[in-house]
């Protein structure tokens, strides 16, 4: 329960301060380039869509990038499961970032992986430190480095979030589901 309240408010935060869901979608297979991002994506990580589009997201890993969470998630992506890491990135501007990603394969209707979605709850800022000795409310203690749940926790509360009338909070990309089927797996 606590881990949930906590990624609530960061939920919460994470909307306000990016403009929405930060969001990536990749193709399914090696080197998993990217098909799109969200505008929150964009806000947090300083890359428009055009910069991002066909690279791979190791250009935003850094001296910092954890490399266990990052074997745990590419071992999950290899083997199309969903996977939760918590995890250093760094902004264009050369600014690290700590989030807990969430990723999962989205399949088309006869079950084949047609490309990966991965979403971010920010715990640590671009520009922010992390405190010396953490509080006992300081929410990014209580989730996990690796997570091996089979289904990652953040969905329940991303639909709790998005609510209809709150249009522009939208956890759904600005592309056609024919566009990324069609483009993810060539």
């Amino acid at each position: 329960r606590l881990a949930a309240a906590c990624q609530s408010s960061l939920l919460g935060r994470t909307l306000q301060l990016c403009g929405g869901v930060v969001q990536v979608v990749t193709e399914a297979a090696p080197p998993y380039r990217v098909v799109s991002v969200s505008a929150g994506w964009q806000q947090l990580c300083g890359y428009s869509r055009e910069e991002a589009a066909g690279r791979s997201l190791s250009f935003l890993q850094g001296p910092e990038t954890q490399q266990e969470p990052l074997r745990a998630l590419m071992r999950a992506v290899r083997e199309s499961r969903p996977a939760l890491v918590r995890l250093t990135n760094y902004t264009k501007a050369g600014a690290s970032y700590e989030h807990q990603l969430s990723v999962e394969p989205l399949l088309d209707p006869r079950g084949v992986v047609r490309c990966f979605q991965a979403t971010s709850l920010v715990l640590r800022w671009p520009g922010e430190t992390w405190r010396a000795s953490p509080s006992p409310t300081d929410e990014s203690t209580y989730l996990p480095l690796v997570s091996d749940s089979p289904m990652p926790p953040l969905w329940p509360l991303l639909g709790r979030a998005v609510r209809p009338d709150a249009v522009q909070i939208s956890p759904y990309l600005p592309i056609s589901p024919s566009y990324l089927l069609g483009r993810a797996v060539r």
